[in-house]
């Protein structure tokens, strides 16, 4: 058969059976032609009321995808998806979105209620425990406004995980020029 997407069918009668989107744009569930008014895939929005899920990537908030019509990802689209129960979004190759759906985003081998768009992740400022870490394993110096340069960083309780102050300047040993102390810059990035 010559489809383009393979999308699987976990409702109604046609449970367990592969839906085939061709490029003509036709429906055909197991060999035989489906109508979008039948099939499970295009029934009218559930009645539920929704909960509003709040989820972060790498300490950006996630706006989640939206479209008022179903989107096909042809070739696949490399997404981040979750469910209420997961703690943090999955990246995966999302098939299809349908909106009318409680499982909206479709994958290869599994469906998700939620789905956004991987943000372009900026380059974030390491926390005052990270840069502390950092320099007492002799990675480098720091500096507070151009003033005097020092190897240990010391701060208050209570702000472990704040960002480092937008004064101090970061530099390994070697490096004649002086970083903003960001997560990626100290080698920090997972």
């Amino acid at each position: 058969m010559n489809a383009a997407l393979r999308l699987p069918c976990t409702k109604g009668p046609w449970t367990g059976g592969i839906l085939y989107r061709r490029r003509t744009g036709r429906e055909r569930l197991n060999g035989h032609t489906a109508s979008h008014s039948a099939h499970p895939l295009f029934l009218t929005k559930p009645t539920e009321t929704k909960r509003k899920i709040e989820m972060t990537y790498k300490g950006i908030e996630l706006k989640e995808f939206t479209s008022e019509k179903p989107v096909i990802f042809d070739p696949p689209k490399r997404m981040l998806v979750w469910d209420y129960n997961d703690e943090t979004p999955t990246e995966v190759e999302v098939l299809a979105f349908i909106p009318n759906r409680y499982h909206k985003a479709i994958e290869q081998m599994s469906v998700y209620i939620h789905c956004a768009e991987i943000p372009e992740v900026m380059c974030r400022r390491a926390t005052n425990r990270e840069l502390a870490k950092w320099l007492v394993l002799g990675n480098g110096q720091y500096q507070v406004s151009g003033g005097r340069i020092w190897t240990e960083h010391h701060y208050d309780i209570g702000q472990d995980d704040d960002a480092c102050s937008n004064f101090i300047k970061v530099r390994k040993w070697g490096d004649k020029e002086w970083h903003k102390p960001t997560r990626e810059y100290l080698g920090l990035e997972d």
